[in-house]
Formats: structure tokens, sequence, C-alpha cells
């Protein structure tokens, strides 16, 4: 991705400044961990409130400075509280090892409270005085965020979604029916996960439809068992421009076992029908339409293998791509995508996600400050028989390198000679070695499609854009800009140095 520069605030999309709220019972040691966190040693005494106090520098290398709150826990201060926790980056919540009611007051009170603010912000659970626990009887958040409803929490959940309590006639009601049914259904602390579902598949096949209607619709989901937008806002999702999304393990794992469940025949390639009903339970296919319905490779029989299911997939959660400008005068006026698994290692691989701009479409590219921030690495393809288009690709690498210096979005390149089946025209190689040498960045790399030759070029793609530090191009006017900036910054440092250290 477009890489910003290190230790400063003024990395476009970064935050200025990150404020860290601590909350918990009373006793529960959020003032010590605040000042250990600070002078890192234990404090024997220390008040019952501290005020807002920035970490020591050495704590946000990348510049940005990281404040940490102390909050009462009196009631006539929950106001006070209750704004913190509205203006917070993070919130870290304390309980006491030792104190089991503590804990619990995190499931009765803080989480609650956090939940009517709509506090949506990182949260940590952190349990201070561990050496003064009982080990003969711990206590462990499991026992606060068990999956499980309590008594309390069902009659909660009943006021919330139908506007009446539950009696407790009613409760144990609830729990026998799905207990006689389904045993792991319900455990000693309430209904479980597994009983709650069983409950409502209960009222569907009783024709008891409204009742999970009305479930849905208070939670925000509509007709087509859609959140509203809503109650889906921005923030939630909120990551800077040059930031991606990407699958976790257990998130291909489980892609994995529904690619075998509708690959009937078991022949890794999953056909036109199958993946009609994979997403039979859907509105429709995102995969019927551009940019997705020519990118990944298909079978001899039409279908997917598991590679190129993978890989659309990945396109869709993540939409980043490597920007690739060919130079193919007068034959290209769409974007086109192209997507695939490169092997990295011997047991490792990486999803490549090709973007083509169009010839008319290059100028784009600059069209804002962010334009350029989601793409990991820009390849330029030219025609090594033909000087124009390897001129044009030269002056579109001087312009992204440009646009990256500008405004801190600087993008790794590489640069790409095709048909080198061809006689190369006059000087090109001694050309092009000179400007990428200048530029600082790889010579380019030579390909013939027409011989099947790509000279390991997905594989040096994914490797730039792996060490994108290799591989910014730096124009003249940049390195400078970069020189200027060092001997400014040399200068400071000689005057702080005097300044701290006078003359003995």
């Amino acid at each position: 991705m477009a890489r910003c520069s290190a230790g400063t605030v003024d990395c476009p999309g970064s935050p200025k400044s990150v404020r860290i709220v601590v909350v918990g019972d009373n006793g529960t040691g959020k003032s010590s961990l605040k000042v250990a966190a600070v002078s890192d040693s234990f404090p024997p005494n220390v008040p019952h409130v501290l005020p807002d106090t920035k970490l020591p520098f050495e704590f946000f290398p990348v510049g940005v400075p990281t404040a940490i709150v102390d909050t009462s826990s009196k009631p006539e201060d929950m106001d006070m509280v209750a704004e913190e926790l509205r203006n917070a980056d993070a919130v870290v919540l304390t309980y006491d090892c030792d104190r089991p009611e503590t804990l619990q007051g995190l499931s009765t009170y803080w989480l609650p409270e956090l939940r009517r603010l709509e506090v949506k912000v990182p949260i940590i659970v952190v349990g201070c005085k561990l050496d003064l626990r009982d080990n003969n009887n711990p206590v462990s958040l499991e026992q606060v965020i068990d999956g499980v409803l309590s008594e309390a929490e069902l009659n909660d959940f009943q006021v919330k979604c139908f506007h009446a309590p539950l009696q407790p006639s009613g409760t144990e009601g609830v729990k026998r029916v799905v207990q006689e049914k389904l045993p792991e259904g319900v455990n000693e602390r309430g209904l479980t996960v597994t009983g709650f579902l069983f409950l409502h598949a209960l009222f569907i096949e009783k024709w008891r439809l409204e009742t999970t209607w009305t479930v849905l619709r208070k939670f925000g989901y509509n007709n087509d068992i859609r959140l509203a937008d809503e109650l889906l806002p921005p923030s939630l999702f909120k990551r800077a421009p040059d930031q991606s999304i990407e699958l976790m393990d257990v998130a291909i794992d489980f892609l994995k076992g529904m690619y075998v469940l509708f690959d009937d025949d078991g022949d890794n390639n999953l056909r036109p029908q199958e993946i009609e009903d994979l997403f039979s339970t859907a509105p429709k296919s995102p995969w019927t339409e551009a940019p997705y319905v020519d990118a990944a490779e298909k079978t001899s029989l039409g279908g997917l293998s598991f590679d190129a299911f993978l890989s659309l997939e990945k396109m869709l959660r993540s939409q980043k791509a490597t920007m690739s400008y060919a130079d193919n005068t007068g034959s290209t006026t769409d974007e086109h995508y192209a997507v695939n698994m490169v092997d990295e290692s011997v047991s490792a691989k990486k999803t490549l996600v090709m973007r083509e701009i169009p010839e008319d479409g290059a100028q784009g590219l600059f069209s804002s400050k962010e334009s350029l921030a989601p793409c990991d690495i820009a390849v330029f393809v030219y025609d090594s028989y033909d000087e124009s288009s390897w001129k044009r690709a030269t002056e579109l690498l001087v312009e992204v390198a440009t646009h990256g210096e500008a405004t801190g979005y600087e993008v790794p390149c590489l640069m790409v000679s095709a048909k080198d089946d061809l006689d190369s025209f006059p000087i090109s190689i001694q050309e092009s070695t000179r400007v990428t040498r200048d530029m600082g960045i790889e010579p380019p790399v030579s390909i013939s499609s027409k011989l099947g030759d790509f000279n390991n070029l997905f594989r040096k793609i994914l490797t730039v854009a792996q060490h994108p530090h290799l591989s910014i191009p730096k124009t003249k006017a940049g390195k400078s800009r970069k020189h200027y900036n060092m001997l400014i910054n040399r200068s400071l440092m000689a005057v702080s140095r005097i300044f701290f250290h006078p003359y003995s």
C-alpha cells in the first residue's frame, strides 16, 4: 500500500492523538495501573483519581501522543465519567482479581453502560492485583462474557423486544422446554447460544414467525434480514485510506469448508450451478458483475478452483489492488481486474489483485490526495519495441512519484518491458536502466507473453509490495527536499545538545 513517512503525526489519515479512558469499580486499581504505565513501577500510595497524564514519548514511536484518563467511581461523578467515555479512543475496564464482585460488575453495570452510551471504540479488560488473587477460588473473564443469558439478562431481553417482563414461571418454562429437547441448550448459568437458537427454531416450527421477526426488527434487521445502514456507521469499520482488510485463518478455514460443502463431486471445481447454490440464500451472487465476473481464472469446465474461489473472496473483502498501467494505445477503454494466488514459498501463498488502468483513465490516478493510498504497488508496462510507449510509462512513473511526495502516500513502483521477443528500440535498455537507477527503483523486468516467458514477474510484484521502502521512486525535487530536511534536523539536534549540555 502507499506508505506514509514514519515518526510523524502528519501522516494523512492518522490520528493526531489517542485518549485512553480507564474505568471500573472503586478500588480495582485504576489509578495504580495508570501510574505503573507511566513510571514503569508500582506506586505504594496513590490518590483516588489522578489528572490526565500523557505517556512518555518513547511509548508512541509512530508520533501519536497518547493520554491516559483516570476516572472516579463515585455515583455523583457518573455523568462526568460518561462524558469521558464518549470522547475516548479506547477504553480500559478494570476489575480486582481478588474481588469476584468487581468482575461481575463488568457485566451488570459497565458493559451495559458502554452499550447505552453507544461507545464504539476498542475495549480492553484488565484484571489488577493478580498477586492478591485467591488461587483456591479464582475469577475469570469467562464468567462475565460467557455466551449465556442469565435469568436477569433473559428478562432484560424480553423487556427490550416485547416491552413486558418475564414472570418467574415463564423463565423456568422457557428453560424447561429447551432442556427437554436440547440438554446442552441450558446450563447452571442460564440459556446458552445453542438453546437460544433452538428456541427461535421452535417458534418458526410452530408458526410463531412474528416472535422471531419482532426480535430481528428490534435489533435493526429489515425484511431482507439486513442491518439498517444507520446501525452500521462508517466509524465502525473506520480505517486509514492506505489500510486493507485481511482474512484471518479461521475465516479461510470457514470458506474452505463452504467450498467443500458445495463442491458436490469433490473435484476441486466449483461449477456455475454449484456457485449459484452457494449464494442461494443471498439476494444474488456478487461475482456475476464487474469487476468480479472475469477476474479469476476459470477451469476447463467453466468453474472455480479453490484458489480462484478464495482469491475472489479476498478481492471482495479488500477491494485493494496492484495498479497496473499498460500502454496499449487505442485498445483499452475500461478498467479490468485479474486476481489469483501467487506462491510466496513452498507452503505459503498470497492473493494478488491487479487492476488495469485504461488509456484515458491515467490522469484520474491523481484526482485527489488519497487516490493512490489503497495501492500496494504500481506496475508500469511498456512496449519495448515502441519508444513512445516507454516515454509515456516513464512520464507516469514521475507523476506517481511526484504525487506521493506531495501527499505522503508514496507507492512502490516496478517497470515491466513487454514484447521481449522483438528487437527493442535503440538505447531502450540503456535509458530505462538509467531512469530506474536515478529514481531508486529496480531495473525493468523483461517479459514475453508470446513466448510465455514472464520472468517470475508476479513473484517479483509480490516481493516489491512486501518491501515497499526498497522501491519508492524519488524525483530530483524530492531528493533535494529530503536532503534539506536532513540538514535542518541535524542543525536542530546540534542546537539541542548545546542547550542541554552547556560548557563545563
